[in-house]
């Protein structure tokens, strides 16, 4: 792990669950954390932290989202637990609570829209009561399950066409799922998928402006959709492997990087829109849970939350 380094002695003993950046610009440092304690920021790229929190005592945040323009727009969405929400408009000042309908049912995904600004959406998936959405920037939420055969919600991953097609690929219990409908009905996506486990998605824009699906499964490899997903095919390079998490960077094509973490140890990077995937470091690796990408000084600076704990961070320029 040379090509590495533990960041922040303040979450050096947390096991960190979440990690989430702004995707608005370039000029961010900004880094939020979710660990079993609480919610940290970091407002120098990971090396130092504070808690935003820690008034409200322990409460595990299992999943963060914040504005895309944050800390202008200072909102940042909190899950964890009992089906709690944790809201805050003043960039963690003061915290508004809601639940959801089954108290008990813990909160593992929220996505935020790219154009929450205007539209202010916001997702939430449940480990056992499927999707939540709210389109009144986190103040209350209905559930959104039509057409959801299981309600197991791995990882959802919104277009980033958003603001014209409104479509979201959602992973669950028993296969994928695609909505074009503000996520209120979904339909099975699954075709060439049978007899695979996806645990992670994302979604992005090609340098020719198409879309494009990625998946990561939990024994498979990595599978791609081309056509919004009516078909699936096969990453070269990544067969077998299992894929705990997937990143496309903030920085439009054709700087955008891809990141998968994997859960043999390790994060792998695709440069050229995820046609051909290699290794970033070099070494032995724990499981890769989450991964974020932050913008300092015009320099892309890396960051992962590994099985053992605690922040790391790429000491490596790495190429665009």
């Amino acid at each position: 792990m040379s090509d590495w380094e533990y960041l922040g002695t303040e979450l050096a003993e947390e096991d960190v669950l979440a990690l989430a950046v702004p995707s608005g610009g370039d000029s961010t440092a900004v880094v939020l954390a979710g660990t079993r304690r609480g919610l940290y920021q970091s407002s120098d790229s990971g090396r130092t932290w504070t808690s935003l929190t820690e008034r409200l005592g322990a409460f595990p945040v299992t999943c963060v989202a914040c504005a895309p323009n944050y800390p202008q727009d200072p909102t940042i969405i909190v899950g964890g637990p009992q089906g709690v929400l944790l809201r805050t408009t003043s960039g963690g000042e003061n915290w508004q609570a809601s639940r959801l309908e089954y108290h008990d049912i813990a909160v593992g995904v929220l996505r935020i829209s790219p154009n929450y600004a205007q539209d202010g959406f916001v997702l939430a998936g449940t480990v056992a009561d499927g999707i939540y959405i709210s389109n009144n920037r986190g103040q209350d939420w209905e559930a959104a399950n039509f057409g959801l055969r299981d309600l197991e919600v791995w990882d959802v991953g919104l277009s980033p066409f958003w603001k014209d097609n409104h479509t979201a690929l959602a992973i669950v219990g028993d296969g994928v799922y695609l909505s074009t409908g503000v996520a209120m009905a979904w339909r099975a996506a699954s075709n060439g998928l049978e007899g695979l486990a996806p645990q992670a998605a994302t979604c992005f824009a090609r340098d020719s402006g198409e879309e494009t699906f990625l998946l990561g499964s939990e024994t498979d490899g990595m599978w791609r959709s081309l056509d919004r997903g009516a078909t699936w095919q096969p990453v070269p390079g990544m067969q077998g492997r299992a894929v705990n998490c997937l990143l496309a960077s903030g920085r439009p094509a054709p700087e955008r990087l891809l990141y998968a973490g994997v859960a043999e140890g390790g994060i792998y990077c695709s440069c050229d829109e995820g046609d051909t995937w290699g290794p970033l470091h070099q070494g032995n690796w724990p499981p890769v849970l989450s991964l974020a990408e932050a913008v300092c000084w015009g320099a892309r600076v890396l960051l992962a939350c590994a099985h053992e704990g605690g922040v790391l961070r790429f000491s490596k320029a790495i190429r665009a």
